[in-house]
Parts: C-alpha cells; structure tokens; sequence
C-alpha cells in the first residue's frame, strides 16, 4: 500500500533541495579544476575562476541540448531504443516471408556499399592485386 504521508515529502524535498546545490558545486569544481589543468599547460588558455566554469557548463548544456535524448536509437529515456525495435518486430512480421526477404537484400545492399573497405592504389576491382611501391631504402 502506498499512501501520502506529508512528512515523508517535506523530508524528500529537503533532501533534494541539499543535493541540488551540491551536484552543481562538485561539477563546477570538476570542471574549474580539468580546465585549469589542461587548457592552460595544452593551449596556453585563460585559467578560469568556479563561476565562469559554471558558464562554460550551462554554454556546452545550451549548445550540446538539455535533458536525456538522441542516443543510438534516437529516443528518449535509457530504453527508447526498444520501442523503435519493437515498431521494427512488429513490421517485420506483418510481412509476407516474400516480403521480408527482399526488404533484408534491399537493406544488405545498401549497408554493402557503404561498409565496403576503401581501396588502395585507386580504381580497382576486389578481385585486382594491387601493388604498391617499394621503399627504396
């Protein structure tokens, strides 16, 4: 049973409203002291204070996207993906086994010639040796 218990709330609440100021002065501080270490001594850099770290989070947040997203699936969530999967399932199987075999050779095609190794040496076939100069030393 799960009821409301005003007590239980206010204590969650106080809870966060800790941990919130917290996970924004452990970032801040992780990233002042990163960049203060690498950017300077790497690129001869600004150093700069806890505040402006706290700019360069929020600027890579504004440029970069809030929030959970995109992901390999382009959901959102940890488990997005597998409603894309399952939307693929469930098309897969609604087709007739004709279907589904010239949808898999049509796909294969297409992953084909964009998978396929560069070749060396310019335009030659996968059957050609293609020889390469020796090193003159």
């Amino acid at each position: 049973m799960n009821t409301y218990s005003p007590r239980k709330f206010m204590a969650r609440g106080a809870f966060f409203a800790l941990l919130i100021p917290l996970f924004i002065l452990g970032f801040g501080l992780a990233t002042m002291f990163l960049w203060n270490a690498l950017i300077p001594a790497l690129f001869a850099g600004p150093v700069v204070s806890f505040w402006q770290a706290i700019g360069l989070i929020v600027l890579a947040r504004m440029l970069v996207g809030f929030g959970r997203g995109g992901g390999r699936w382009g959901g959102r969530g940890k488990h997005a993906g597998w409603s894309k999967r399952k939307e693929y399932w469930n098309r897969m199987q609604s087709m007739s086994p004709e279907e589904r075999e010239a949808y898999k050779t049509s796909r294969k095609g297409r992953w084909a010639e964009a998978c396929r190794p560069a070749k060396k040496g310019g335009d030659t076939d996968a059957g050609e040796t293609v020889v390469l100069p020796s090193d003159p030393a």
